[in-house]
C-alpha cells in the first residue's frame, strides 16, 4: 500500500533548479578554470512514466492481500480443528474421571 502511494505521489513532481559551481586548475598552470551550471528540470508525461510502476505497485499489492487471506484463512482452519481437538478430549476425559473417582471410592472403602 504505501509502495503505491509513493508511486502516486511521484507522478506528480514539481519543477526543479539546481545550481552548481565547478572550479578546476590544470597542473601547471596558475589559472583556474571557473564554471557555474543551471539546470530546470520540468517533468513532463510522469503519468505515462509512472504507469508502469504503478500497475507493479498494485500487482505487489493484490499478491500480498491474496497471502494475507489465505493465511488468515488456514488460521481459521487451525483455531477450529485445535476448538474440536479440544472438544474431543475433554469428552475422553470424562470417562476416565468418573472411572477414577469410582476407583478411588472403593480404595478408600477397602481400607
Amino acid at each position: 500500500m504505501a509502495e503505491r502511494s509513493k508511486v502516486k505521489q511521484e507522478k506528480w513532481a514539481d519543477p526543479s533548479l539546481t545550481v552548481g559551481t565547478h572550479s578546476e586548475r590544470f597542473l601547471f598552470d596558475e589559472h583556474y578554470n571557473n564554471s557555474i551550471t543551471a539546470e530546470i528540470h520540468f517533468p513532463f508525461g510522469l503519468a505515462s512514466q509512472s504507469a508502469p510502476k504503478i500497475a507493479a505497485a498494485q500487482v505487489l499489492l493484490a499478491q500480498v492481500q491474496s497471502q494475507r487471506d489465505e493465511l488468515k484463512r488456514q488460521l481459521e482452519l487451525a483455531l477450529q480443528q485445535a476448538a474440536l481437538w479440544l472438544k474431543t478430549t475433554r469428552q475422553a476425559l470424562e470417562p476416565s474421571e468418573h472411572q477414577n473417582t469410582l476407583a478411588q471410592e472403593n480404595l478408600r472403602l477397602a481400607r
